[in-house]
């Protein structure tokens, strides 16, 4: 019972002006992520809360690969939390529309506007039955970027916005230099080999994995525009121009290029070489944006606090200097557009290549992650690691066989 999930929208507005006075024995429980210090900023919040509100804010955080786990525990002991963090795919086991509240009534009473969130998220975030089950509060993005310092030392031009699957091919050929005793001194790029990092240049190149998002009844990965994606990589590892891992050749100033570069990549980096981010380079069909992976707050139906809840939410997703300091702390892009402007103009004072990154925002055709497709998408991290990486079996047999895989599960209902 796979749910079509959560929920996105909103700008905060002053619900405190209401006069809202909590009773003092109440607390609410929130289920949230530590990661990359976000626990750090949880804990600020609360106090803050606190003082506001008079509300306690009792915080149940881990990493967040175990939020999905620790829901469902909490759950069958009859121990919900009142509030929530999520993506989409951890709340995949669940009904949402009978999880989590409805949050377009509260957003409506508070006068939250749809537009102040990216129109993709805010899509993504209604259930077949039109409720808006979250807030995103922040986004996590990744794209192209250069290392200038390299490249000008390879004697290479920098590419530039305008650049082409044909701009990447040659950069990352003649940026491969390796001796003759093996050793390599330089890598064309850095791609992760997982399926959500060559999905942008798999929907570039005209093609996809399944024939479609929701409730997927076919393969295509045999299609004409998967081949021709994946065939780019294929030429670029055969010539020894791959790192495949998540970033290390890069990071280390080894490789020209990479295609796992957050908002975050500079502390990455600390200075050991010049760099720049950019958009993904143009493939033969229209689609030239990124994924996102947004985080949503949100408010479980059987909570009896709701109107605590609500503040809660708010508190965390619509106000401007709580959204602040989680950016100044975790180095993550907030989810409200006016504050993520911010966030870029002051990384923008930094390295002016930012806004390529923060423009794959307002790109209509960049998408939340298919997070959907994750009970599928390890048949083909296999193979295409198999093929592209260890290079121990052709490009064409990996998609065969991943192809087929991929359709006997289908086929049985898995």
């Amino acid at each position: 019972m796979l749910s079509r999930i959560l929920g996105a929208i909103t700008l905060f507005s002053l619900v405190f002006a209401a006069g809202y006075a909590a009773p003092a024995s109440v607390t609410i429980v929130h289920l949230g992520q530590n990661d990359v210090r976000t626990d750090e900023w949880y804990q600020e919040l609360a106090v803050r809360f606190k003082e506001e509100t008079g509300i306690n804010v009792e915080l149940n955080l881990s990493n967040s690969g175990q939020i999905q786990e620790k829901l469902m525990v909490m759950l069958m002991g009859g121990m919900s939390p009142d509030t929530l963090e999520a993506t989409m795919a951890y709340l995949a086991p669940f009904d949402v529309d009978e999880l989590l509240e409805d949050l377009t009534p509260w957003m409506r009473k508070s006068g939250i506007k749809e537009s102040e969130f990216p129109a993709p998220f805010l899509e993504y975030g209604r259930t077949e039955k039109g409720a808006l089950v979250g807030i995103p509060y922040q986004l996590w993005t990744y794209g192209p970027a250069y290392n200038e310092t390299l490249l000008l030392n390879l004697g290479l031009a920098v590419p530039t916005p305008g650049w082409t699957w044909e701009t990447l091919e040659e950069i990352a050929t003649k940026a491969t230099r390796i001796r003759p005793d093996g050793v390599t001194e330089s890598l064309g790029m850095n791609w992760p080999i997982y399926w959500t990092r060559l999905h942008p240049l798999v929907r570039a190149g005209g093609g996809d994995y399944l024939d479609r998002r929701v409730n997927p009844t076919r393969s295509t990965l045999l299609s004409e525009g998967v081949i021709r994606a994946l065939s780019l990589i294929d030429r670029i590892s055969e010539r020894g121009g791959l790192d495949g891992s998540w970033g290390t050749q890069f990071h280390s100033g080894k490789a020209a290029l990479s295609f796992n570069a957050g908002p975050n990549v500079g502390e990455r980096v600390l200075g050991a070489f010049e760099f720049g981010w950019l958009p993904y380079p143009k493939g033969p069909s229209e689609n030239t944006g990124g994924e996102f992976t947004p985080f949503y707050a949100m408010m479980m139906r059987n909570t009896p606090h709701k109107e605590e809840a609500w503040l809660w939410i708010q508190f965390m997703a619509h106000n401007d200097r709580n959204l602040r300091r989680f950016y100044e702390i975790t180095q993550r892009i907030p989810g409200r557009i006016r504050i993520a402007q911010v966030f870029f103009q002051e990384l923008q004072a930094k390295n002016s290549t930012i806004m390529n990154l923060y423009a794959m925002m307002t790109d209509p055709t960049s998408f939340a992650r298919y997070s959907e497709w994750e009970p599928y998408m390890g048949i083909v991290d296999e193979w295409a690691r198999k093929a592209l990486v260890n290079r121990s079996v052709p490009l064409q047999e990996a998609l065969i066989q991943a192809d087929r895989l991929i359709n006997a599960k289908l086929a049985a209902g898995e």
